[in-house]
């Protein structure tokens, strides 16, 4: 534009300062007086960008571009937010229209890729890149995303460390760094690098924030409550530690803290892009579901999209929607599947690996067992696939005052890795059995301190495959096996929001989600029928009909006392703080049954892995 209307000035000169609502409204003033400026079309379009009305944006970008065809940067600005978006053939024909800036159009062809999740090719393209220019500190963000979409987590993390140290004032990136390193299983050595640099810079508030991350990822969210808390102390305006804060606090169950901590949010950060679905969360916990859908569904589609879509299914599973709650329970599974590309062939990785193992569990393998001797100290172990009721289970037990719980804690797992293969367990000497015994105690004293004098119950529903492992170590200890409708658990599965590695990678994909489930209760069925296991069955239908009956037996078989403390859930459950799994929501409220027989309203959609579930369902008892 040949010269800038005053009110244009005006708004320029706000924005410099930050002052971008302001801003906005004088701009939208000034193209109002001038519609055919392309200048100010670009502005206000950019200023809508800055606070994340991505949609609003559009329509400006695209008047720009209508009066400019030929300019490069109305262009660049067009296809940037039709790729954020989603609107990736658009952006990708506006990409080819005609000559564009070398590096930016590189960038957006990059992002144009990763969008459609094909991340080999984005990674090429920002490895060039940064090869172009070391300095260039967005590309190697990009990279280091990139690398980590690609399974190489290790060198991830390193590029993203070289874009935090060329500038570091940038949140999502740091978020990513830690992420990378929980992939690559360094996330412990940079906790520590961490606490050195807070050591020396105590007062920037996003060393602290991505601490409390990397300390939640750890599986310590207390300790992550705390460091956040006291980010909150150096900066109460902060968004991404109100927004962190407000996340765990809503994941401990404590509503009035996570609405308290919205409203901080809304009064210092109104245009945050995070903010849309809190509200929207925070309704559906109060159980104004008509409310949290209005709000979940005005939110944008392109910041957290699994999220949004995760809400959406919950709300209209119960709304009783059942099409529109598997519709964005599926829209959710993709969302993760292009995030986590590799989560289909770790998924066949895991149980090809379990088939084996499963291959090897023989009656001449179960002959050659060598007994060795006992034990003192037992545990008890708690087990169930996934989605079957364990938690709810171990939530009634806790409130037992001889019971010590271990909730998913890698016990189990930590002696699996020391012990070796399956297969090897028969023919273990004494000695080995006494050093894994002790080695098992040593892991429970360090994540379960104080549990001297009482049961150890140990929670792990992937223990499904721990039996041979939990007879090796302690021979006839009680072993409480949760049962549930096989097609509600698979449909809970599909339906809930797991981290996608090992196990869960399977839960991306309902038929991945049934075959697992098959092969885990072939491999517990195997068990039980070589080894002599000590197994007591719950069935999850009957524990929420008559929880006090159930739990009897439970006590019974333990070798409990009964006391009236097991029947009162709703204590146990407000009280035991952060729960480890994503049942977390559900166990605060009294028993209900509404998710008893669930799969019935969802039948045309699990025809597909009906004839895989139909045995276990005939061998439990259950209705088909």
């Amino acid at each position: 534009m040949a010269a800038l209307p005053p009110l244009a000035r005006e708004a320029i000169a706000l924005a410099r300062s930050g002052d971008f609502g302001a801003a906005l409204e004088l701009a939208r003033e000034a193209l109002g007086a001038n519609p055919d400026d392309m200048g100010l079309q670009m502005f206000v379009g950019l200023l809508h960008t800055r606070r994340m009305e991505l949609d609003v944006a559009l329509p400006y970008f695209r008047a720009a571009h209508a009066l400019a065809p030929r300019d490069a940067a109305a262009r660049l600005e067009l296809a940037r937010v039709l790729i954020a978006l989603g609107e990736l053939d658009e952006a990708e024909a506006h990409l080819n229209a005609g000559p564009l800036p070398d590096r930016e159009a590189r960038k957006l062809r990059a992002g144009l890729l990763t969008s459609r999740g094909e991340f080999t090719g984005a990674r090429d393209i920002f490895r060039q890149l940064v090869k172009d220019d070391s300095n260039d500190f967005e590309a190697w963000s990009n990279f280091g995303a990139a690398l980590l979409t690609t399974g190489a987590a290790t060198d991830a993390a390193d590029a993203l460390a070289t874009s935090l140290q060329l500038n570091s004032q940038r949140p999502k990136v740091w978020e990513k760094w830690a992420d990378a390193h929980r992939a690559a299983g360094t996330a412990e050595r940079a906790t520590e690098e961490l606490k050195a640099n807070i050591a020396e810079r105590p007062g920037e508030v996003v060393l602290l924030v991505t601490l409390a991350r990397l300390e939640d990822l750890l599986g310590r969210p207390n300790e992550a409550v705390t460091t956040l808390e006291r980010a909150l102390q150096l900066d109460r305006t902060h968004p991404e530690t109100i927004v962190a804060l407000a996340e765990l606090s809503e994941r401990q169950n404590q509503l009035d803290r996570f609405e308290q901590l919205i409203g901080m949010l809304e009064e210092g950060a109104p245009n945050s892009d995070k903010l849309p679905l809190l509200r929207a969360q925070l309704a559906f916990r109060r159980r104004d579901f008509d409310i949290a859908l209005g709000l979940v569904e005005a939110a944008p589609t392109f910041v957290l999209p699994g999220t949004r879509a995760r809400l959406i299914g919950e709300i209209e599973d119960r709304r009783q929607h059942s099409d529109r709650a598997w519709a964005a329970f599926s829209t959710m599974n993709l969302e993760d599947r292009r995030a986590f590309p590799n989560a289909a062939a770790e998924a066949d990785a895991y149980r090809g690996a379990l088939e084996s193992d499963l291959d090897g569990l023989t009656p001449t393998w179960a002959e050659t067992w060598r007994a060795v001797p006992s034990v003192a100290e037992r545990p008890a172990f708690l087990i169930g696939f996934p989605r079957s009721g364990t938690t709810l289970l171990d939530t009634f037990l806790m409130g037992h005052e001889a019971v010590v719980v271990s909730e998913e804690n890698p016990l189990l797992e930590g002696v699996s890795k020391k012990a070796g293969a399956v297969r090897g367990l028969a023919r273990m000497a004494a000695p080995v059995v006494e050093e894994l015994r002790a080695f098992y105690f040593e892991l429970a004293d360090q994540y379960i301190p104080g549990r001297a004098g009482r049961l150890l119950l140990d929670k792990l529903p992937f223990a499904l495959i721990a039996g041979p492992y939990i007879h090796r170590l302690f021979a006839g200890a009680p072993i409480i096996f949760v049962e549930r409708h096989p097609c509600d658990v698979v449909l809970s599965c599909f339906f809930t929001r797991f981290h996608p590695a090992g196990p869960a990678a399977h839960f991306l994909d309902l038929e991945q989600t049934a075959r697992l489930y098959d092969t885990m209760m072939r491999y517990w069925s195997r068990c039980r029928q070589l080894l002599p296991l000590n197994v007591h069955s719950v069935r999850y239908e009957r524990l929420v009909a008559d929880a006090p009956r159930e739990l009897r037996a439970v006590a019974d078989f333990l070798g409990l006392e009964w006391s009236d403390k097991l029947s009162e859930h709703h204590v146990s459950a407000h009280t035991r703080g952060f729960i480890r799994t994503p049942s977390y929501a559900q166990v605060i409220e009294p028993v209900y049954s509404r998710s008893v027989a669930r799969w019935t309203r969802y039948r045309d959609q699990l025809q597909p892995v009906l004839p895989i579930l139909a045995p276990w369902i005939a061998a439990f008892g259950y209705e088909s």
